[in-house]
């Protein structure tokens, strides 16, 4: 059975033509009100930005959900997850950091107008097992407590380029951002024995050793302790290995690591598994989907820049 899609530009010459506007009317075109009941705990699932992303939805979106919400009954709650380390700095690895991370940006009670939860607990480990015997890649997988108690959702999606699933958008939204950090290990197939990153290419001999400029980076940047650099090179211990990414913007980029073959494809179908895990923890019809397809830069909204977009603003 295919969804129905309701569409509406990016064009604006009066107040009803706003974005905010517009997404307010594909809410109600879409019959999103008939998923939210009075009392209903609605989670408001949206990715609120690395430190010093500036491509992120605006508050002002989420502010206006929040109101419609209200209007109906709802107890709406923003949230997102803790994430893995995948980057040497990274500002939302537990939900004190993530929450001070979001606040800067824009992101608080006042502004959006509803309390800001992250969902799987402080380090990430809070949440709740899911059998998937359908799933494509996946066969189990860990959705983020706060999301899987949620007695209907809004996936508050902006759509834009993802180094892995090529696009962004709702599946994207719900298969990485809503779930636990064990959860995101699963469907980065952290531990798989042909596609994890413990069976990808090494080239220690395309590392300069100590005498890179960037080597004590290399050498810390594993929380597992896996990489050890040398005078002339560097030794990297996979059985220890799990995948968290903390290393890809560290040792891909002069090619001492890579990644398996068909990682990109595997990972794709395992991202939109974790995402039917978590449609599973809701009764039909309880989670509505609005994707803004504007400033829709290569990369998604984890990382700590905003490239320039790649084709222009298209609507919601």
């Amino acid at each position: 059975m295919t969804s129905k899609v309701y569409f509406m530009d990016d064009r604006a010459m009066a107040t009803e033509d706003s974005l905010v506007a517009k997404m307010l009317t594909l809410f109600e075109a879409g019959g999103f009100e008939k998923s939210i009941k009075p009392g209903d705990t609605v989670a408001i699932k949206l990715h609120m930005g690395e430190h010093n992303n500036t491509g992120y939805l605006r508050p002002v979106y989420v502010r206006a959900l929040v109101e419609k919400v209200k209007s109906l009954g709802g107890e709406p709650v923003v949230t997102d997850t803790t994430t893995l380390t995948y980057l040497p700095f990274p500002s939302r690895a537990t939900a004190l950091d993530h929450l001070k991370t979001v606040e800067r940006n824009g992101f608080n009670s006042g502004t959006v107008g509803c309390p800001i939860i992250i969902a799987d607990g402080y380090i990430g480990s809070d949440d709740v097992w899911v059998d998937l015997p359908e799933g494509f890649v996946l066969k189990e997988q860990y959705i983020a407590t706060g999301i899987a108690l949620a007695d209907a959702m809004i996936v508050l999606a902006h759509f834009k380029g993802h180094p892995m699933g090529t696009f962004g958008g709702s599946i994207k939204n719900m298969g990485v951002g809503c779930v636990s950090k064990r959860g995101k290990h699963n469907l980065h197939l952290g531990g798989h024995p042909k596609y994890g990153l413990r069976a990808r290419p090494f080239n220690p001999h395309l590392c300069r050793g100590k005498a890179c400029g960037n080597w004590m980076l290399c050498d810390n940047i594993c929380p597992e302790g896996t990489f050890q650099v040398t005078d002339g090179s560097i030794e990297w211990n996979a059985d220890k290995c799990t995948g968290c990414f903390a290393c890809l913007f560290v040792t891909m980029p002069c090619g001492v690591t890579g990644v398996p073959d068909d990682f990109f494809d595997v990972s794709a179908a395992a991202i939109a598994d974790s995402a039917l895990a978590t449609m599973k923890t809701f009764e039909p019809g309880k989670v509505g989907f609005i994707n803004v397809a504007t400033d829709i830069s290569p990369w998604c909204d984890c990382v700590p820049f905003s490239d320039r977009p790649f084709i222009p603003n298209l609507g919601i």
